[in-house]
């Protein structure tokens, strides 16, 4: 285990933010991880883990204490009847890992391409695009305990899944687990199932009546590249805000006001509001604060400005925007990106 020290996270993430970790390793197997427990323990320091950096915001003073980065990558396919037990670990890229589960025709997280970030993000945040979330497949999750030293697993259950959220991002959980793998189970040869309106228009727009797994991955990713910016050139961390949640009867309030609000309509019977038509209603689509910006795009990524943006520029501009969104519309905006020390 080779820990180093003083090392920039800014080219480490995909805001092309953030000042320097005070110590920083990477890791590959289980003992390097204990080991690296085991230092921050005895230096008396917090842990923070990286993925890729794709949903972070981390200060220009850094972070004081120890980085740990996953670089576990292994995949193993089980095949069990008429669906495969995926068994995936931290490290590894979601988009390279939801490749190889395409590519072997499994189904069940190809609406989730392109979606930027680790495999060990994904229950963290519980990832969802076009109608799907990682909840829906997601069978455990093998977590390393730091406060009890120990290596262990979670049931879908216990990982106590929300929108965009999960126990790993509860106030008195955050920071006590690692993910170091999980395990999907995923069905072979299945039909895709269509339920998001965007995906069913672009389908029909190019005359696929029968989607296979692979047209509708080309699709999500296209659809993707249409609203989404690349943050080797624009560094951004992609939906800077969750979808606001509102009941029927909040929702009818709302529509009557603004009939042209846009909406889709969850499972339980309540109500996703579009966060992006929220603040472009609210007037901030493509608007500048300092070195920071709106998409003029997709109004839900925020956008370091010719990479000169700091994070205190971002989350101003953030804060600005949630303000907006509350006066004009009495809704407050949840943040999807993780501060960090911001």
């Amino acid at each position: 285990m080779n820990v180093r020290q003083n090392v920039s996270l800014k080219d480490l993430t995909s805001f092309h933010i953030g000042g320097p970790a005070k110590y920083f390793v990477e890791v590959a197997t289980k003992d390097e991880l204990l080991q690296a427990a085991k230092f921050a323990k005895d230096q008396n320091i917090k842990i923070f883990v990286l993925g890729e950096g794709s949903n972070v915001l981390i200060s220009d003073s850094g972070f004081d204490g120890l980085v740990i980065k996953l670089n576990n990558k292994n995949v193993v396919f089980e095949p069990q009847g008429d669906s495969t037990l995926v068994v995936a670990e931290a490290g590894l890229n979601w988009g390279q890992f939801v490749t190889q589960a395409i590519q072997k025709g499994l189904q069940g997280i190809e609406c989730l391409s392109g979606i930027p970030g680790s495999v060990g993000a994904a229950p963290v945040q519980n990832i969802g695009a076009f109608g799907q979330e990682i909840k829906n497949t997601i069978v455990e999750v093998e977590v390393f305990d730091i406060s009890k030293n120990i290596f262990t697993k979670l049931t879908a259950d216990q990982c106590e899944f929300g929108y965009r959220d999960s126990l790993f991002k509860k106030s008195d959980m955050e920071g006590r687990y690692i993910v170091w793998a999980i395990t999907l189970l995923l069905k072979n040869t299945a039909t895709p199932i269509v339920s998001y309106e965007s995906l069913g228009k672009y389908l029909i727009q190019h005359d696929i009546s029968n989607p296979n797994i692979v047209q509708i991955r080309d699709a999500v990713l296209d659809l993707r590249a249409q609203n989404h910016l690349d943050p080797k050139t624009s560094g951004n961390a992609g939906s800077f805000f969750k979808n606001p949640i509102v009941t029927q009867e909040e929702f009818k309030q709302l529509q009557t006001k603004f009939p042209s609000i846009a909406h889709y309509p969850s499972e339980d019977g309540t109500v996703k509001i579009f966060a992006a038509w929220l603040i472009e209603a609210a007037g901030w689509k493509g608007q500048t604060h300092k070195n920071a910006s709106v998409s003029p795009k997709h109004a839900l990524i925020l956008i370091n400005t010719q990479n000169t943006a700091t994070a205190a520029d971002v989350s101003e501009l953030a804060q600005k925007i949630s303000v907006s969104v509350e006066e004009k519309f009495g809704i407050k905006l949840i943040r999807e990106v993780k501060y960090v020390n911001v």
